[in-house]
């Protein structure tokens, strides 16, 4: 009986939102309407038409700017193609005019593809403007909510980020499918991480990685790093000391001492090996005249990008990778491909 009544309960609220939405919806419009009729534009009549034709809230009103103000389709232009720089310097403009309609879809809109850009801490500002002052003069509430889930998630702001995204799960029962999909996702996968366990690491891993790969390699970027390698420490200290109690391992000063016998007899074996001559090394060698050439690539000026991977500057990257166990060198290691591959995208730019 307590069941049935949750569930009465839930559909009784969820019905409640989706009536208070659709009457918000149909103001909207309306006042889209009269903003239309009153922007004094020759073809007003004609613009109406068209919005009256489209059925989505959101699709009508951007419909119905992009034929008010033809420069503003080129604008979105960029944004849909990824040209960011460019979409910046046109609606960032917009975003202070007086028409608050324009405004507020261009908030969206630049928000959008500075999410998909991964700069989350751009696209926030515009996010919450968009559900305050802009609220009035959006239809894109829903998918608003849904991006500022995602940004808190990606700033590591979890508490927020699963109350925002829960919020969005509350009040957008009629959202994409795939939306509501991610959305429920990624709370679960937020409600699963223990601070210090590996899960933990892995959020702060692609924190690292998404902050070097927009330049941002100021404090907070270093101090995750150096949060990491901690977090790191200890897991692979819990992990070896598993190991030990069962006796399979030797006691650390004998190791370490192991490992420079092995060294030293390496490099010994190495004096004594006669030299091979060039045409018995030109088989094993890509050199055309058979020898093997050291090459540096260190001689020119380190870039920014270079520098963040010394152990001193990136200690994530590389300080603890040789000492990881086999579960946890794989993350470290995915994390190490990451972030050079953004580094030498961000070179060649």
């Amino acid at each position: 009986m307590q069941t049935r009544s949750i569930l009465f309960i839930t559909l009784i609220a969820v019905w409640c939102c989706s009536s208070i939405a659709t009457a918000t919806d149909d103001l909207l419009r309306n006042t889209f309407a009269e903003h239309i009729s009153k922007s004094g534009n020759p073809a007003a009549e004609e613009i109406l038409a068209a919005v009256r034709q489209t059925k989505a809230d959101a699709d009508a009103l951007n419909l119905g700017l992009t034929k008010l103000y033809p420069e503003y389709q080129a604008a979105l232009a960029a944004a849909d193609e990824g040209n960011l720089e460019l979409a910046l310097s046109q609606l960032q403009p917009l975003l202070d005019g007086e028409d608050k309609f324009l405004a507020a879809d261009a908030a969206f809109y630049l928000a959008r593809a500075l999410m998909n850009a991964e700069r989350f801490e751009e696209a926030l500002p515009l996010l919450r403007d968009l559900q305050t002052k802009l609220d009035d003069y959006s239809a894109n509430g829903g998918v608003t909510q849904f991006f500022l889930g995602q940004a808190l998630a990606g700033m590591l702001q979890h508490q927020e980020a699963m109350a925002a995204l829960m919020e969005f799960l509350q009040l957008n029962p009629d959202a994409p499918e795939r939306l509501r999909v991610s959305a429920w996702r990624q709370v679960q996968e937020l409600q699963s991480i223990q601070p210090g366990k590996m899960q933990d690491v892995y959020h702060r891993m692609d924190f690292s990685r998404r902050r070097l790969s927009i330049a941002e390699s100021g404090e907070k970027t270093q101090e995750e790093q150096n949060q990491i390698v901690k977090m790191l420490a200890k897991l692979i200290e819990e992990e070896e000391k598993k190991e030990c109690s069962g006796g399979k391992c030797n006691n650390p000063s004998q190791q370490q001492s192991q490992q420079q016998q092995q060294q030293q007899q390496q490099q010994q074996q190495g004096k004594n090996e006669p030299q091979q001559s060039k045409s018995e090394t030109a088989g094993n060698s890509s050199n055309p005249n058979g020898k093997f050439i050291d090459k540096s690539f260190d001689t020119g000026t380190a870039s920014p990008w270079s520098r963040l991977r010394d152990m001193s500057r990136d200690p994530a990257n590389t300080g603890l990778r040789d000492k990881l166990p086999p579960r946890y060198k794989e993350i470290v290691e995915r994390y190490n491909d990451a972030v050079n591959n953004d580094t030498r995208s961000s070179e060649k730019e």
